[in-house]
């Protein structure tokens, strides 16, 4: 989340005037600055949109976890869970819990998942 917080410095904003154009708690812009949280889809194309492109590529790091980049990566295809549940051979229920972290894909499962996002 250094993106974003350089986003602030450069345009002298405090976590409470960001929060408040995000419209979430002061708190969880400092858990995504700090890493403690990491912004979910809806809030990583929020911060995307208010700031105009310059924190970008968050949902790329590498630190996030590979259920956190598979949320995104639907997100950016504009897939929804059925979509890509057809588009992989797999049921909407395990792209659901793929996305949620409550389970984690077999790697035959990865490699259509790379194929099809690019994750």
């Amino acid at each position: 989340m250094n993106q974003l917080l350089q986003f602030l410095r450069d345009n002298d904003l405090t976590h409470q005037q960001f929060a408040d154009m995000c419209d979430v708690d002061r708190s969880t812009v400092t858990k995504w600055i700090n890493g403690k949280r990491s912004p979910c889809a809806k809030a990583v194309a929020i911060i995307n949109k208010k700031t105009k492109g310059q924190a970008a590529n968050i949902e790329d790091s590498p630190d996030l976890p590979y259920h956190k980049r598979l949320e995104f990566a639907l997100l950016r295809k504009g897939l929804t869970f059925r979509a890509a549940a057809q588009r992989l051979y797999m049921s909407r229920n395990a792209v659901a819990r793929y996305v949620k972290g409550d389970a984690v894909p077999t790697s035959r499962a990865k490699e259509r998942i790379q194929k099809l996002l690019g994750v």
